[in-house]
């Protein structure tokens, strides 16, 4: 009897575990390690009013501030992007995402960005009319 006990308290918590990993992974808090960004990276300009030529890559520092803002680090001269519309922060081996609060949102291939995401090589960012993909 104890142990089928014991097999039944290994496989609720195998279920959770494979719960949480799930959810995770569909927040995009987990990657496989294929597809996590490592060490230096770029966005590579694809459209948009106010960058530079599409084809262009920017480099990413350990944060980096997107926005309107003479003070961002990559200033970005669109109506509908915000002042400090958005940063990409260097954690670990990887960058994530973070939107800061602006009016017209950040989109991360189509999806509007609700909360902090790690990105993979080849996402597809949106500010406003400005569109980017993460080189990694």
């Amino acid at each position: 009897m104890a142990f089928i006990w014991l097999l039944a308290r290994l496989a609720l918590a195998g279920l959770i575990c494979l719960f949480l990993y799930r959810g995770t992974r569909m927040a995009g808090l987990c990657v496989e390690p294929r597809e996590f960004a490592r060490g230096p990276g770029d966005l590579e300009v694809e459209a948009g009013p106010g960058v530079p030529s599409p084809g262009e890559r920017l480099p990413l520092g350990s944060v980096t501030v997107l926005g309107r803002s003479p003070e961002s680090d990559i200033i970005i001269l669109d109506p509908y992007v915000s002042a400090r519309h958005a940063e990409i922060v260097l954690a670990g081996a990887g960058f994530i995402l973070r939107d800061l609060g602006s009016a017209n949102g950040t989109y991360v291939n189509g999806r509007r960005l609700r909360r902090k995401r790690v990105l993979r090589r080849g996402d597809r960012l949106e500010l406003g009319d400005t569109v980017f993909r993460f080189r990694g």
